[in-house]
């Protein structure tokens, strides 16, 4: 069975692991992640990370990133985000 794994780090200490169901697309799990994410912003801070892309005050904070099928999203602390096989 796969699952998405998501890991919550505060520099380099692993602060919390929660799952997903595999089922979910990379865009379903980068919202939840989102979400995770903004729970350590401000509301000022989550509001700008929600402007448009060309706005000058828009923030990068909850840009979600992917590489190769590892999604990340944050700073200190940031989440990452996989898809693994579980027994």
């Amino acid at each position: 069975m796969r699952k998405w794994k998501i890991e919550e780090y505060d520099s380099d200490e692993l602060k919390g692991t929660y799952w997903a169901p595999g089922n979910l697309s990379e865009t379903e799990v980068s919202s939840i992640m989102k979400q995770l994410a903004a729970r350590h912003l401000q509301p000022d801070e989550i509001i700008c990370a929600n402007l448009r892309q060309r706005s000058s005050e828009r923030t990068e904070l909850l840009h979600v990133r992917n590489s190769s099928g590892v999604l990340q999203v944050g700073q200190s602390p940031f989440l990452v985000a996989k898809k693994i096989d579980v027994k």
